[in-house]
């Protein structure tokens, strides 16, 4: 073969190799708009790493009940996903001059529980919940490396994961118990 055709070979492979360059950067970047303009940025249930890093940080650790380890945060009523806001009923200039008259007596609202957040750390993860009273919500589930996790409730009366790996489960049901979560954990190995 001549030095024309290993150069034109050259050549050709050359432009194979830039051509598959330019079209996976172009569908990285079609890909890249498509889910920028699809996410409404809602997602509220999902907490990254620092974020679950942060909580782990600013929790105290505790020794839990079982092979578990726990912490307790309390977290602001503003930041609570069971926390409502009420508004004033509206009133028309006819109810103001009656309620102008009479004489009113207005109760303050009852005072809303403080939420408080816990987070168990188990063989197969790590979990969060909060209790708002006797109502609890899933607030993260993160498996460890090598794991998967499985959240069959989410709330309001329990939480439930499910840990596995391989032929390894660890099951994590989480109730509120004087307005505190509380967990048990199994593990099927």
């Amino acid at each position: 073969m001549s030095n024309d055709g290993v150069v034109a070979k050259r050549r050709i492979g050359f432009m194979v190799v830039a051509s598959w360059a330019l079209a996976t950067v172009i569908t990285g970047l079609v890909v890249w708009r498509a889910v920028a303009v699809l996410d409404d940025g809602t997602r509220t249930d999902v907490l990254s790493a620092a974020q679950v890093s942060g909580l782990l940080t600013s929790a105290s650790a505790t020794p839990g009940t079982t092979s578990a380890s726990a912490s307790s945060v309390t977290i602001p009523a503003a930041a609570s996903p069971a926390t409502s806001v009420p508004t004033a009923p509206a009133t028309s200039p006819a109810s103001t001059r009656t309620a102008t008259t009479a004489t009113t007596t207005t109760k303050p609202p009852a005072p809303t529980p403080t939420p408080v957040a816990r987070t168990w750390t188990v063989t197969g993860g790590v979990a969060s919940a909060a209790c708002t009273g006797q109502v609890i919500s899933l607030l993260s589930a993160s498996p460890a490396d090598g794991w998967r996790v499985k959240i069959e409730s989410r709330g309001p009366d329990r939480v439930k994961l499910e840990f596995t790996s391989g032929g390894r489960e660890v099951k994590l049901t989480a109730t509120c118990v004087g307005g505190m979560p509380s967990q048990t954990t199994t593990e099927d190995d």
